[in-house]
């Protein structure tokens, strides 16, 4: 029966998954390979039950051997393609796979879309053209006015797939203005045209323009150039010999004046004043020996066939302090954070002056932060806010002089950033204290404070708080103001830490401008003591009290002893026979006696002998039998006729012969010992165990000892109150 159910179910699971639709699992996508070799264009069926098949560029293709092979069993449902030996002619197009209905009744005819094949062929020409002439043949020259804008084209044909073409102007990447384009030919190759509408001045002069083709079947890139040869009008510069504007009375300075132009031209000197004067048209001019007359304003000028070049002057001046003649970008400045910043100060002085570049921070604090004319701060960051000036100074006559600018006020604008600070990377605290974990930054806009304070109270997801929010023991407070211009400290407060609170608490500030994340990391100290160490050492406490209290009494107990006078006194007036009925008997040796625990006690100090009654002591006090030995007997005879004595008190087996107490009266306590008897020693070494009480011990008297007292015995009235 369960092997027919068996073959029931896997039959009908059989005809579940035959039932199925086909559908694609792995359609052909876009492939390239290089002539000669081989590649395999993906195509996989699920449910397949149709017959493979494949098209390029909508025309049926066969299976062949060593050229077009199924790449796996098309019966498993993997009817992907491998084509050998790639030649862009059969094989360069678009491929489709195709794939029969699984029944004539059903509709599912695959057909993948169209998946490109690309053969690599490397272009076969590369040309550099203007207005259609080709001019990179035998190191022509393209010729062009400053000013003007040069178009070059470049063409690059026979290559399959598209190369990609760029620009270069003396070694630097040019950008052109409009989009390369493409066209495809027959045979499925690529001509490509790049064009470049260059403007063109002076200093691209005697540059070169280079066209850079890459493919993917190039090891290295295709370059043509060509030479440019511009034409501008002149451009003059002077300076002087020796370089200083200032002269002493009887020195010699030469100007001289370059003329930068293509044709080249002719200069001219004159010296500016109500009515300019012509000086010569020589490169270099002459003044001296110079004097005080000498000084003043001296300008040059270049001619050619483009025209008159922008006059450039030197002045000839007696020494002078510095003078600022202004500072860039401007008074207030706004960057943004991780750019680059330049400040300019140009300032006129005779000798040249020095400078020096300060920054005032809002703290008040100065900095040195450059000094040169240009101060280039790579990139920004908070800790540049503030005021720029530029000092310039020299030496007039042995006389220093400087002088400063107007302040620049710079601002800085951008993403949360805490690296530049020192932060806390981990916080230590004990169980029980509060923790403060703080965190100081910068940002411009004020930004948006997140802490993940973890997973808490046992949930399987984290939490998060923000500005002025609170989980729990957990509190995140508004961000507070540093002492740094747009700096903040974000802090997140844990009250009464436990040690499960030791993790990781990252935060994440986020402003217009971009995130920046950090983590402190809380160590929770556990000072808490456990249950059963407490318990321990409570214990261990109270063992140790009754050890040093035990060790005491025994002490006091060995060093103290009566007198004579007193254990007389002790026995005239009790006057009877402390013979316990719970005597003793050494198992081996009859003629010793042992003290028993329970032995009776009396007042040390009587003055009369007048008793009315001997009562049992009302105390809680029991007969410890781990305090006997073990071949101690003892007896008991209640029954005796007469009167009772205090050898005939006896305790009933009831009360598991407790100790028998007289009830003291506390006129005077005399703790007693018999001296120099061995009686006297056991009996203050058991009774100082088993009582442990201020009452004296009695003088045990034992007839065999001469203890023995033939004085006649008074009767007394017995209260026979048994301890419980």
């Amino acid at each position: 029966m369960a092997l027919t159910l068996t073959l029931v179910t896997v039959s009908c699971l059989a005809a579940s998954a035959h039932a199925g639709l086909q559908e694609f699992l792995e359609a052909p996508t876009y492939r390239e390979v290089n002539p000669g070799g081989s590649v395999v264009l993906p195509c996989r069926v699920a449910n397949k039950a149709g017959e493979c098949r494949w098209e390029k560029d909508g025309t049926p293709v066969g299976m062949y051997r060593d050229k077009y092979e199924w790449d796996a069993d098309p019966a498993t449902g993997d009817c992907s393609l491998r084509v050998k030996e790639a030649n862009i002619e059969y094989d360069n197009g678009v491929w489709q796979c195709q794939v029969t209905a699984s029944d004539f009744t059903q509709q599912d005819t695959l057909i993948s879309e169209g998946a490109e094949l690309v053969v690599r062929v490397p272009p076969t020409s590369v040309e550099l053209r203007k207005a259609g002439v080709v001019v990179d043949e035998g190191g022509q020259v393209v010729s062009g006015s400053a000013g003007d804008d040069l178009a070059l084209e470049c063409v690059a044909t026979g290559g399959n797939p598209v190369p990609e073409l760029t620009w270069r102007l003396k070694g630097a990447e040019v950008l052109a203005r409009e989009a390369q384009g493409n066209v495809r030919g027959r045979d499925g190759r690529w001509t490509s045209t790049s064009s470049l509408i260059l403007p063109i001045s002076r200093e691209d002069n005697r540059g070169e323009v280079e066209c850079l083709v890459a493919h993917p079947a190039l090891e290295q890139d295709t370059v043509k150039a060509v030479t440019l040869n511009i034409f501008f009008p002149p451009v003059v510069t002077v300076h002087s010999t020796p370089a200083t504007s200032v002269l002493a009375e009887g020195d010699q300075v030469t100007l001289t004046c370059d003329a930068d132009s293509n044709p080249p031209s002719t200069l001219s000197w004159r010296r500016m004043a109500r009515e300019s004067k012509f000086l010569g048209s020589a490169s270099n001019l002459v003044l001296g020996p110079a004097t005080r007359a000498t000084a003043g304003t001296y300008q040059c000028t270049a001619e050619n066939e483009l025209g008159l070049s922008q006059p450039e002057t030197v002045v000839l001046e007696v020494e002078f302090g510095p003078v600022i003649e202004g500072v860039t970008p401007g008074a207030k400045v706004e960057a943004v954070a991780g750019e680059e910043l330049l400040l300019r100060c140009s300032a006129q002085a005779s000798p040249p002056p020095n400078y020096q570049w300060l920054q005032q921070l809002s703290s008040g604090e100065v900095l040195v932060r450059g000094y040169e004319p240009t101060l280039k701060i790579a990139s920004i960051n908070y800790e540049h806010q503030g005021e720029f000036v530029c000092k310039a100074s020299n030496t007039v006559a042995g006389e220093r002089r400087e002088v400063q600018s107007k302040p620049i006020e710079v601002a800085v604008r951008g993403k949360p950033s805490i690296s530049s600070y020192a932060v806390q990377s981990e916080l230590v605290v004990k169980t029980g204290e509060d923790a403060n974990i703080q965190v100081q930054f910068c940002a411009n806009p004020r930004p948006k404070q997140t802490w993940d304070i973890g997973a808490v109270g046992g949930g399987g997801q984290g939490t998060v708080l923000t500005d002025r929010t609170r989980y729990g023991r957990f509190v995140v407070d508004t961000l507070a103001e540093a002492d740094t211009r747009d700096c903040y400290i974000a802090t997140l407060r844990i009250l009464g830490v436990h040690p499960a609170d030791s993790r990781d608490y990252p935060l994440e500030l986020a402003n217009m401008h971009g995130i920046d994340e950090y983590a402190v990391k809380l160590v929770v100290i556990d000072t808490t003591v456990s249950q059963e160490i407490f318990i321990a050492i409570v214990v261990g406490g109270i063992l140790t009290i009754l050890l040093f209290s035990l060790i005491i009494i025994y002490m006091v107990k060995a060093d103290k002893c009566c007198s004579t006078e007193t254990i007389k006194l002790a026995v005239e007036v009790d006057q009877v026979d402390v013979e316990s009925c719970h005597s003793s008997t050494v198992s081996g040796n009859t003629d010793k006696t042992v003290i028993p625990p329970d032995a009776l006690y009396g007042t040390a100090e009587k003055k009369k002998p007048q008793f009315s009654e001997h009562i049992f002591n009302d105390s809680a006090e029991r007969l410890r039998p781990d305090l006997l030995s073990a071949t101690t007997s003892r007896s008991c005879s209640p029954s005796q006729p007469g009167p009772n004595t205090y050898n005939e008190l006896c305790f009933p087996k009831a009360s598991n012969c407790g100790s028998m107490k007289r009830k003291k009266q506390r006129d005077q306590g005399v703790e007693c010992q018999l001296a120099g008897s061995s009686y006297g020693h056991a009996a203050g070494a058991t009774y100082g165990q088993a009582a442990g009480s201020t009452y004296g011990y009695i003088n045990y008297l034992n007839p065999e000892h001469g203890g023995g007292l033939d004085r006649p015995r008074v009767p007394h009235a017995v209260d026979n109150r048994l301890y419980e």
